[in-house]
């Protein structure tokens, strides 16, 4: 229970802060102009004619809900294989020798990774909704609010076309979180014993996110070229959904490796503050519910 608690507060506190440069990671993904315009170029256009609110958080209200859920069934996930795999302590060890070595456990990573696959049929649908309302104020607005995108993507496509881009998403979770939990572990324990906790943990999670980030980015960039399709045309026969080798082939020939990373600039800057302010979360509320147990003789 106390692992739930502290993911959902972590899903809470990371959606609020993070998802502004969220939203300009997909206006950036998914622009169709070329040369493309740069980070600054496009938020400043968005504050001027969109505002903040429907500009920068237009959308929230899926992501808002869905990382709650996924984030407190990827770190209690986590902590249950973890414990399957009778993951023992990682990073800097005095040994009985007297000698000092860093100890790397790969099963920290494999804990991760297992949670990908169940976690991706969460994410998915929010994910898709969520690009399609933060695209939607770029051309005609066909949407009111989340609720609406969701319920008009269904009425006119069925409940399949929510699980659009599934499959690419399914492997960007599972190299995403093997990646973010198994660098956490390892340079959380190795600043523990240099820094303040207080700092200790927000920079290992900001590292870990950050570095997650930059290893998944290219699947992820794929993910928003499937999602950010119109999803209503996608039920004409001449206009099916491109697939993941061609959305990669398309992005190559347009764009070259480099199109694979746009719009990396602010999603590594944005998972280094939400990522490092998810774990101080997540680790504060677990110490929190610890203490209130133990002070309470549950």
């Amino acid at each position: 229970m106390e692992h739930l608690i502290a993911g959902a507060s972590a899903g809470v506190v990371g959606t609020i802060l993070g998802f502004p440069l969220d939203t300009l990671k997909t206006r950036l993904q998914t622009q169709r102009t070329n040369p493309r315009l740069g980070a600054a170029t496009i938020a400043l256009k968005m504050l001027r004619d969109e505002g903040i609110i429907r500009g920068f958080y237009r959308g929230v209200g899926p992501p808002l809900l869905s990382l709650t859920m996924l984030n407190t069934f990827c770190f209690s996930s986590y902590e249950f294989f973890k414990r399957q795999l009778d993951v023992k302590a990682v990073g800097p060890m005095h040994m009985e020798d007297g000698e000092r070595t860093f100890v790397f456990d790969p099963k920290v990573m494999i804990a991760g990774t297992a949670g990908g696959p169940i976690g991706s049929l969460v994410s998915t649908p929010f994910e898709l909704v969520k690009i399609q309302l933060q695209l939607d104020n770029v051309t005609a607005r066909r949407y009111s609010g989340s609720l609406d995108g969701a319920r008009t993507i269904v009425r006119e496509s069925g409940v399949r076309a929510l699980y659009t881009g599934l499959g690419v998403n399914t492997v960007r979770e599972v190299v995403f979180l093997g990646t973010y939990f198994g660098m956490y572990e390892h340079t959380k324990a190795l600043f523990i014993q240099t820094l303040p906790a207080g700092i200790a943990v927000p920079v290992a999670g900001g590292m870990s996110g950050a570095l997650a980030w930059f290893t998944s980015f290219p699947l992820d960039v794929v993910k928003a070229q499937i999602q950010g399709q119109r999803i209503d045309k996608l039920t004409d026969t001449k206009s099916r959904m491109i697939s993941t080798s061609f959305a990669m082939k398309q992005l190559f020939k347009t764009h070259g490796i480099v199109g694979f990373y746009s719009g990396v600039a602010p999603s590594v800057a944005r998972a280094f503050l939400v990522s490092g302010s998810r774990f101080s979360a997540y680790e504060f509320a677990l110490w929190t519910v610890r203490n209130f147990v133990n002070s309470e003789g549950f």
